[in-house]
């Protein structure tokens, strides 16, 4: 299984999974400013 993070955007609030890796990447609903990921929002790591 994959590990991924869970985000939400700040901007449409929508929550993602993305990556857990320090790289740029947008939110995928509203497409707006990327986020970094070891700064986003986070929600929680699904590493069950």
């Amino acid at each position: 299984m994959i590990k991924m993070d869970l985000f939400q955007c700040d901007n449409c609030e929508n929550i993602y999974a993305v990556y857990p890796t320090p790289v740029m990447h947008s939110c995928p609903y509203c497409q707006g400013e990327n986020h970094l990921v070891a700064e986003g929002k986070f929600i929680k790591n699904n590493n069950d």
